[in-house]
């Protein structure tokens, strides 16, 4: 089994108890008679067995290729391990889990229970949400007070799920689909409260296992380990609770506010979301850059959003990191002289940590602070050279540019002295106005390059990306990404690669023009009103001590630590308010966009520019809906 069986099998593990809540599936008889633990585990391993039968040709030859035996036995006992990675998944489903807490009141029967809204387990008088057993979208991301689903919502599920099964022949196009069908199925119905979704526990899952087959396989990690951490998982005890076993990894870009608003330039809405977008796209890149170096998939993030990351990974992957702050700091150094900077920190993490993460986090932000007191410590070989060597560059008058001061050049068809970076903030802001797509192609990231270009940063790493409008049909050496939409489909129905989260379009106005709109007309043409323009900048309060508040609570309550998949479930539902949410909403209020301007909106905050009333306006219904998306519980405020 490979490494890419494995995960394809720890994020199915649990998928047959989305079949089996089905109702209306016969377990053929040779599962029927496997002796195992829970039922779930033999319609998971039907599934999969169905999938890699003969019959079912269905399927991409890539993704078919994965579904051997191996896979299918794998998922079957993981409750019942007999091999080490049938071990290795156990103990990754019960680090991910932690506890489930019992729900004494659950009376329903099991295949009728919803998704409780994670917001409902932390107020004291927050009343119970729960999510429609549908496909994410904008209009089931907000919950509803219906406590009951129906068995045929299920089958229905399932039903879309495997049509789309037969374009997917990657894993990453696999967490798509899973993303989109499971966030809303609970992991857990019977016995425990259902507030974390089968999605995010199976992604956790493979998460966590991913990390521990890497160390197994590099002999960082013994069988006889496993062994250790399960008994030590069921009794708390035993020096391997002391032993590291993760490494956890989080990702700072610094000088976001100084890049986006210092720019003298009257004609500021020319580059401002091209500088805003190109920020977002720095800590998405670096984290995938990452991940690929490690040979890991977008399970093992945590999260990213705001300008961050949290990745979590092997501890054999610890070495590479010297390397990739390099590979990072060179290129922006070279393209921003320190502007901004992109700083790494890590911690390893035990079994004692791991179960108290909100500790593991803390851990994490004190090596941050001081990691951001050596910036570009790791090219210090040149810095010296780069900051006190005089360079040989002769700036007449009227090279300046308008934008940085460093040396330019005046570009047809404008009036302004721009370098040739701000210059590609310019045309990256014009290449957005109609973007419904990011097209990704791999290239070689030992090339040398100008450094010229934002594009360069990218390039340096090895994706060459570009946005485009449409697109005909995808290369095989390309990957297609939808912007501001969940949709995974293409024009053609075949599958993208993902979806980009966040705030792609804007205006095509300046902000004069936007300032215009607060102007009414009378009936004598004449207009009323003050054209101005009002800032609005929101986030979310004390995102920190929530999860300390949420782990404390836990604790208090159950005497138990807070699931890993529980901290994740919260932690992307706020960012699906923010990326999705806000983003389709926003686009509601103003659909001709003429009013707002969202320079930046995602991960747990926004900053956007627009017409004061509308902007006034804006704030009120987004607290509005902020309050309902978590049942107005008083914890969390905007």
């Amino acid at each position: 089994m490979n490494g890419e069986q494995f995960v394809l099998g720890a994020l199915l593990h649990d998928v047959g108890k989305a079949l089996e809540r089905c109702r209306y599936f016969d377990l053929p008889e040779n599962l029927h008679k496997e002796k195992v633990n829970h039922a779930h585990v033999k319609y998971s391993a039907f599934l999969i067995q169905t999938l890699r039968s003969a019959q079912s040709s269905f399927l991409n030859p890539r993704l078919k290729d994965l579904f051997t035996e191996e896979v299918e036995k794998l998922v079957l006992f993981h409750h019942n391990p007999r091999t080490p990675e049938e071990l290795i998944l156990q103990i990754a489903d019960w680090i991910s889990a932690a506890e489930r807490e019992e729900d004494e009141e659950n009376l329903q029967m099991y295949y009728k229970v919803p998704l409780l809204s994670i917001f409902s387990q932390n107020g004291e008088n927050s009343k119970p949400l729960y999510y429609s057993l549908k496909p994410l979208d904008y209009e089931t991301l907000m919950p509803i007070t219906k406590d009951t689903v129906e068995t045929t919502n299920y089958s229905l599920l399932m039903d879309q799920m495997l049509k789309d099964f037969p374009m997917i022949d990657t894993l990453e196009k696999l967490l798509g689909i899973l993303e989109i069908y499971f966030s809303s199925v609970p992991a857990q119905t019977m016995r425990f409260k259902s507030d974390i979704s089968l999605y995010d526990h199976s992604r956790v899952t493979a998460a966590l296992a991913h990390a521990l087959y890497i160390d197994w396989k590099h002999g960082l990690l013994e069988t006889n380990d496993f062994q250790e951490i399960k008994k030590w998982i069921q009794q708390k005890d035993g020096a391997i609770g002391f032993k590291d076993i993760f490494l956890v990894v989080e990702g700072d870009l610094s000088g976001i506010q100084n890049f986006i608003f210092n720019i003298p330039s009257k004609k500021a809405a020319r580059s401002l979301k091209g500088r805003s977008v190109y920020l977002d796209l720095i800590p998405r890149y670096v984290a995938k850059f990452i991940l690929d170096q490690c040979q890991l998939t977008p399970a093992n993030i945590l999260y990213v959003g705001g300008g961050n990351f949290q990745l979590l990974l092997p501890c054999s992957c610890e070495e590479k990191l010297i390397q990739i702050r390099k590979k990072v700091s060179s290129p922006l150094w070279d393209l921003h002289q320190g502007e901004i900077a992109f700083t790494l920190s890590s911690v390893k993490t035990n079994l004692e940590d791991i179960f108290s993460f909100p500790i593991t986090l803390e851990k994490l932000h004190h090596t941050m602070t001081k990691e951001k007191q050596r910036r570009f410590w790791e090219i210090k070989e040149n810095l010296y050279d780069q900051l006190f060597v005089p360079k040989n560059e002769i700036i007449q008058e009227r090279e300046h540019c308008v934008s940085c001061g460093r040396k330019g050049t005046p570009y047809p068809d404008h009036d302004e002295v721009l370098c040739p970076i701000c210059w590609s903030l310019v045309k990256l802001t014009d290449t957005l106005k109609n973007a419904k797509y990011l097209v990704e192609k791999r290239v070689s990231p030992d090339q040398r390059l100008p450094h010229s270009s934002v594009f360069d940063f990218f390039a340096s790493l090895g994706y060459k990306i570009e946005f485009v409008s449409s697109f005909s049909k995808a290369k095989i050496d390309e990957k297609i990404y939808r912007l501001e939409s969940m949709d995974l489909h293409a024009p053609d129905q075949s599958l993208l690669d993902g979806f980009l989260s966040g705030s792609f379009s804007f205006p095509n106005k300046t902000f004069d023009q936007i300032a215009l709109t607060s102007l009414h007309p009378e009936d004598n043409d004449k207009k009323i009103g003050s054209p101005r323009l009002a800032y609005l900048k929101m986030d979310l309060d004390n995102l920190g001590k929530l999860f300390s508040h949420i782990a404390n609570k836990e604790k208090e309550r159950s005497g138990e630590a807070t699931s890993f998949s529980r901290i994740r479930t919260l932690s992307r539902r706020i960012e699906l308010f923010f990326n999705f949410y806000l983003v389709h909403f926003i686009r509601k209020y103003d659909p001709d966009q003429t009013k707002i301007y969202p320079v930046f909106v995602g991960g747990d905050d926004l900053f956007i520019v627009g017409n004061w009333e509308a902007t006034v306006d804006l704030a009120r219904k987004i607290r509005e809906s902020f309050q309902e998306y978590t049942g107005k519980n008083p914890i969390f405020t905007l």
